[in-house]
C-alpha cells in the first residue's frame, strides 16, 4: 500500500539562526511521499541562501512580502497536493520518524493528533510535554481542549477548502480548529512524540502573553452572530463573558493604586456584575475582598 502523500509548509521570516535545523529535520525522515514547502517572507538574513542549499529536497518555495504567517500558510496551501497536511513553523524541529508515525495512523478524512516536546533553550534543564487530546469542536469552542498545533495533522481537502484567516495575526491557528473540527470528527491520538517545539523570548507563543485578547473577543462575537445552533451559541456566549471578563479584572488592576479604594471597587463590581456567574470573575472578586490590603497594588 502506497504511503499517504504529507504535505508540509514552513513559513519563515527572518529566522536564519534556526530554519536549517528545521529543514533537516524534515528532509531526513526519508519519507517516500512526502511534499515539502517553505514560503518566506522576503527576509533579509541568512534564511534565502539555507533554503537554497536544500532546494532539491524542496517541492516549492519562494522569498517575497507577504501579509505575515496565516498569508504564508494560505501561499503554502496553494501549490500542496497531499492527503494529510500540517506547517513546521523555522524555529521548530519535526520528531524522529514523525512522518512514519502518521502514516501508520493514516486513513482518509482521519485527523491524527500525537504529543509535542516543549524545550527551553535558555534554560536547557527545562523542557515539558503537551498531549493533544479532547480535539473535538464543542470542547474546542469552550476551552475544554488540549491543543498544540505542530503535533496536529488534518485532512488537506478541508484545510483548503477555507485556510487561514490572514487578518489574525496570534490566533489564526484557534480559529483554524473550530471551523476545522466541526467537520472532520474522527481523530486517532498518538503518544509519540511528533514534533518539538522552541520556547523562546522571539516566539509567536511568548509574545502573545503580552498581546490584547482583541481577536479573540472580535472572533466569538462575530461567531455568536452567525451561529444558527442555540445549544452552540450558549457555548459562544459563556465563553465571551470570560474573555470580557478578564479584560475588566485587567482593567482594574492597570489602574493607580489611589484609585483602588472600597467605593470604586463597589462601582467597578456593579458595572461588571453581569460577568459574576464567570468563575474568573467572582472568583477575583472574592480574592480582592478578602485580601483587600494585598491585592491593592
Amino acid at each position: 500500500m502506497m504511503s499517504p502523500k504529507i504535505s508540509i509548509i514552513t513559513p519563515n521570516f527572518n529566522q536564519g539562526k534556526y530554519i536549517e535545523e528545521t529543514i533537516i529535520s524534515v528532509i531526513n525522515q526519508d519519507y517516500p511521499n512526502l511534499e515539502y514547502i517553505i514560503i518566506d517572507g522576503g527576509s533579509t538574513d541568512e534564511s534565502v541562501e539555507i533554503i537554497k542549499k536544500y532546494e532539491k529536497h524542496l517541492t516549492y518555495w519562494i522569498s517575497e512580502p507577504d501579509k505575515g504567517q496565516a498569508d504564508a500558510i494560505n501561499k503554502g496551501l496553494a501549490h500542496c497536493t497531499g492527503d494529510l497536511f500540517n506547517w513546521i513553523n523555522s524555529d521548530d524541529i519535526l520528531a524522529v520518524n514523525a512522518l512514519k508515525t502518521i502514516s501508520e495512523l493514516y486513513k482518509p478524512g482521519l485527523t491524527i493528533a500525537g504529543k509535542v516536546f516543549n524545550f527551553y533553550p535558555e534554560n536547557p534543564a527545562l523542557n515539558d510535554f503537551t498531549q493533544n487530546s479532547n480535539l473535538t469542536h464543542n470542547e474546542f469552542l469552550n476551552l475544554k481542549s488540549t491543543y498544540h498545533q505542530p503535533g496536529i495533522w488534518v485532512n488537506l481537502h478541508d484545510t483548503k477548502s477555507f485556510g487561514l484567516d490572514i487578518k489574525s495575526h496570534y490566533y489564526f491557528d484557534f480559529f483554524f480548529y473550530v471551523n476545522y473540527l466541526k467537520k472532520n470528527t474522527e481523530i486517532s491520538y498518538t503518544d509519540k512524540v511528533l514534533a518539538n517545539f522552541r520556547v523562546h523570548a522571539e516566539s509567536k507563543t511568548s509574545l502573545i502573553q503580552e498581546k490584547s485578547k482583541e481577536e479573540i473577543v472580535s472572533f466569538y462575537k462575530n461567531l455568536y452572530q452567525s451561529e444558527k445552533d442555540k445549544s452552540i451559541k450558549v457555548i459562544i456566549k459563556r465563553v465571551l463573558n470570560y474573555w470580557l471578563a478578564l479584560e475588566q479584572i485587567k482593567l482594574w488592576q492597570a489602574h493607580e493604586p489611589s484609585f483602588k479604594n472600597s467605593i470604586n471597587f463597589v462601582k467597578f463590581i456593579s458595572f461588571n456584575f453581569k460577568y459574576m456567574k464567570v468563575n474568573v470573575f467572582w472568583k477575583f472578586v472574592l480574592k480582592y475582598t478578602i485580601n483587600y490590603k494585598g491585592l491593592r497594588g
